[in-house]
């Protein structure tokens, strides 16, 4: 068992490591064995089996013709083996009637035995915990302090027959807590945000619904076909228009793995590592397959490969991943049951490479909301608040008034409203507790008066000009034209000492922000570049240092 620790993979790096631990002598007298084994092994009736979760990292000697050759790989199961395992697991539970195994196997997408059987015996110790509470057999209130429960220990005679039976809630919270192993090192909260959570966006909901949920969840319809599933949609528009959110829902809703991923999971400053990172991240995604990866500002990892854009990277890190996203992408049988979501607000800045069909090919444009579209982001934005009667005119109102606002805008103006009905509320329950507690306990709700007063500090946060150049941005990606580039005023914006000038501003932060990214991609070349440059003249010989120096005199003498 576990034979990639008694034979590994030997590297350079490695060598000295396994010399000095013995493991290279225990690989010799391990292959000699093997080799002996093939003249007795028919007398004998000897055979070996190894097992590892590791192939990759057994020596290549052990694993050639004539010695462990035969390789049989266990994969997870599948849809109707999980039903199958789960049938043998709780054929000696006490089930209650509504139990699906069914539906348990269907939303338990790469789980394998074991966790399965972590399941049940999770929703197992659930319900036990609940009968015994229940009966008064145990108080859980302080499970550190309380005492080993016994049945006889009931405060009540239980009924005759009385035993604990599982539920169907017992296993779908058990699912819930554990999730597959495979993902436990990078998994996440599962996203809990439906369709009703995002407001508007109808057009782009059924775009993501063809490209994304119906691949995922109807994958023999598209083999019926013969169709090719999409492996990957982009999400660009300006920023707060619900790109995020949207990739949430499109989670729920597929009922799948949820993978996000940003800039710093996968760059690093060490050569080869990035790309380590990428393959690491869809081997993970496509063995708990079917699986959603999320990259949130794909612009910061697969920038434009070329010029002064790719010197601006982190060393050429990027262009490194780039290589290894296209490497992964385009093997079509390893993407099956993989989808890609990339979002981003500078879609010129993403390699074309990347966007072109069959790989990121699908790109869905999350535009400003209208008229109708901002007053369902609204009603979303409220749909949980108490609410006086006649709200839905005064958010009507908020809806034409607020042109050119995104959803973020929408939801801050939202949020701050809802804030000051709360102070309110409790300023008047501090005033009317001593005079009279039935008033102060009478629930207060959201009016038109909070939402006025909301409206009197509220701000867009996307000026005119960048509105205009999203959408032509929106409009060459469509026509396949080559994507306007973002142009910036060689000087910056005039100072103005009118501190209300909030679009002039938002627009010289905004020219602040981009500075500051871009000092901070020298920065970052430039360490990397050095550290690079150390490592190699540390590992030099001094022939090769004195040639460098020569070489340098020569150039500082005649440039």
């Amino acid at each position: 068992d576990e034979v990639d620790a008694l034979a590994p993979k030997t590297t350079a790096a490695s060598t000295t490591m396994r010399a000095s631990s013995g493991s290279a002598r225990m690989v010799s007298q391990l292959l000699t064995l093997l080799d002996e084994s093939m003249r007795w092994r028919d007398a004998d009736r000897v055979i070996i089996v190894a097992a590892t979760n590791r192939p990759q990292a057994v020596d290549p000697a052990l694993r050639r013709a004539g010695r462990l050759d035969n390789e049989i790989a266990l994969g997870l199961p599948d849809e109707k083996a999980r039903v199958a395992i789960l049938t043998n697991f709780v054929s000696g539970m006490a089930l209650s009637g509504d139990v699906d195994v069914d539906a348990l196997a269907a939303c338990t997408h790469g789980y394998t035995g074991a966790d399965l059987a972590g399941v049940c015996d999770a929703a197992g110790s659930t319900c036990l915990r609940e009968f015994l509470a229940e009966t008064g057999v145990a108080d859980f209130s302080d499970p550190i302090s309380a005492p080993l429960p016994l049945l006889s220990d009931a405060k009540e005679d239980l009924p005759e027959g009385s035993t604990p039976s599982v539920l169907h809630r017992h296993f779908v919270q058990a699912v819930e807590h554990l999730g597959p192993s495979g993902m436990r090192e990078m998994r996440v909260e599962c996203p809990n945000v439906s369709w009703d959570a995002v407001g508007g966006l109808d057009g782009t909901k059924s775009k993501l619904q063809r490209a994304i949920v119906w691949p995922l969840t109807h994958p023999n319809r598209f083999h019926h076909f013969g169709a090719a599933a999409s492996r990957g949609v982009v999400l660009h528009g300006p920023p707060g228009c619900g790109k995020t959110l949207l990739a949430k829902a499109v989670a729920t809703e597929c009922k799948a793995n949820f993978i996000t991923v940003q800039s710093t999971d996968l760059l690093t400053c060490y050569v080869g590592e990035s790309e380590a990172n990428v393959r690491d991240i869809f081997e993970k995604a496509r063995s708990v397959r079917p699986c959603v990866i999320f990259i949130d500002e794909v612009d910061a990892i697969a920038t434009t490969r070329a010029g002064a854009a790719s010197e601006s990277s982190s060393g050429g890190a990027s262009d490194g991943v780039v290589s290894a996203l296209l490497s992964e992408l385009d093997t079509i049988s390893a993407m099956a049951g993989v989808v890609v979501i990339g979002a981003t607000n500078r879609l010129d800045k993403i390699d074309p490479s990347l966007l072109r069909p069959g790989r990121l090919g699908t790109l869905c444009f999350v535009a400003l909301p209208d008229q109708q579209q901002r007053l369902a982001v609204l009603k979303a934005c409220l749909r949980e608040a108490p609410a006086e009667e006649g709200l839905e005119d005064a958010l009507r109102m908020i809806a034409d008034v607020t042109d050119g606002f995104s959803g973020a805008d929408l939801n801050a103006i939202c949020k701050r409203a809802v804030q000051i009905a709360v102070r309110e509320a409790i300023q008047m329950q501090q005033e009317l507790a001593d005079a009279d507690a039935e008033a102060a306990s009478t629930p207060s709700l959201l009016s038109r008066r909070h939402l006025e007063m909301a409206m009197q500090s509220s701000r867009r946060s996307v000026s005119t000009e960048d509105a205009d150049w999203y959408s032509a941005v929106a409009e060459a990606a469509s026509a396949g034209k080559a994507l306007p580039t973002r142009k910036s005023p060689a000087a910056g914006p005039k100072c103005t000492d009118d501190d209300n000038d909030l679009a002039g501003l938002q627009e010289r932060l905004q020219l602040l922000v981009e500075e500051v990214k871009d000092a901070s991609r020298w920065e970052r070349s430039w360490s990397v570049c050095r550290r690079n440059t150390e490592a190699c003249l540390a590992n030099a010989g001094d022939d090769i240092i004195g040639a460098l120096q020569t070489a340098w005199r020569e150039h500082v003498a005649d440039p």
